[in-house]
C-alpha cells in the first residue's frame, strides 16, 4: 500500500481510478476499461469490504454534490417558471403549463414537508417508548 501524509493509503491508486471509473460508466465492463484494469480483477475488488466502503462513499459524496446543485438550481428553474406564467405575450397553453408546474412542485413540496414531520414525530414517539420500557 502507499503512504499519504505518513499514514498508509485505504487504496491504492488504481483502485482510485476504479471507483472513478465506476461513478462514471454505465456497466462494470466499461469501468473496468477505462480504469485500464481486467474486470475479473475489478469483479474481486468489489467483493472487498474496504474498497466497497470507499465505493459507496464516493457514491454518497456525487449524491449530495448533485443534490446542492439540484438545490442551487431550483431557485432559477423558479423564477423561469413564474416569468412564463406571468408573461402576457405567451400563449395561453404555455402560461397554463408554466402555472400547473408551478402548483405541482408547491403540492410535493408541502406533501415532503408533511411527511417529515409524521415521520419524525412517530420516530420521537418510538424513541420516548422505548425510554419508557428500558431499550
Amino acid at each position: 500500500m502507499q503512504e499519504t501524509a505518513g499514514k498508509p493509503a485505504v487504496l491504492t491508486p488504481k483502485q482510485r481510478r476504479a471507483i472513478d471509473a465506476l461513478l462514471r460508466s454505465k456497466t462494470n465492463v466499461e469501468a473496468a476499461q477505462t480504469a485500464g484494469i481486467s474486470e475479473r480483477q475489478l469483479y474481486t475488488w468489489l467483493k472487498n469490504p474496504i474498497f466497497r466502503a470507499e465505493l459507496m462513499a464516493a457514491e454518497t459524496a456525487a449524491r449530495e454534490g448533485a443534490q446542492r446543485w439540484i438545490t442551487i438550481k431550483t431557485t432559477a428553474a423558479l423564477e423561469v417558471i413564474s416569468s412564463v406564467m406571468v408573461d402576457d405575450g405567451a400563449s395561453h397553453a404555455v402560461r397554463l403549463s408554466a402555472a400547473k408546474a408551478w402548483l405541482d412542485y408547491f403540492f410535493k413540496s408541502r406533501d415532503d414537508e408533511d411527511l417529515d414531520r409524521r415521520i419524525t414525530a412517530l420516530e420521537e414517539k418510538q424513541f420516548r417508548e422505548g425510554m419508557k420500557h428500558g431499550s
